[in-house]
């Protein structure tokens, strides 16, 4: 009898933290990464950041060979219609855009597709290319 009763509780415990568990559903944050150009970023570093209930999250993933991310987020900390915003680095440079989480019904899924370009030229490539100019405009007064 109190195994019985020990099997009871026990079973009843195991289904109740199912169904917690089972109520957490996964947002999924994806798209891609390419240059400005439109050539594919692979090893960029993604960073994804959900606005829910006023608080930002956080969580991190990888651009895979194609260029693609997938980043998944506890629909706890990112929801339908909630602002996200994604950014992607690589070697200094970096890229940003942002969308929102999939606000019909019909997604079972939370998804927001946002695409990131890396524009080519980072800070430091820009600046040479201002000071080149500058160069050529007073070397040509001379």
């Amino acid at each position: 009898m109190n195994k019985l009763i020990l099997v009871t509780v026990f079973l009843t415990i195991l289904i109740s933290l199912a169904m917690v568990v089972s109520a957490i559903t996964p947002s999924s944050v994806t798209g891609n990464v390419t240059w400005s150009n439109g050539t594919v970023v692979d090893g960029a570093i993604v960073k994804v950041t959900c606005e829910h209930g006023g608080v930002n999250d956080s969580v991190e993933g990888t651009s895979m060979l194609d260029g693609s991310y997938n980043v998944i987020i506890n629909s706890t900390d990112c929801d339908y219609n909630d602002k996200v915003w994604v950014m992607a680095s690589i070697d200094g440079l970096s890229g940003m855009n942002s969308g929102v989480m999939c606000d019909s019904e019909s997604c079972f899924i939370p998804i927001a597709i946002i695409n990131i370009q890396i524009p080519e030229f980072g800070l430091l490539g820009a600046m040479l290319v201002v000071l080149a100019g500058v160069g050529m405009v007073a070397y040509s007064r001379k």
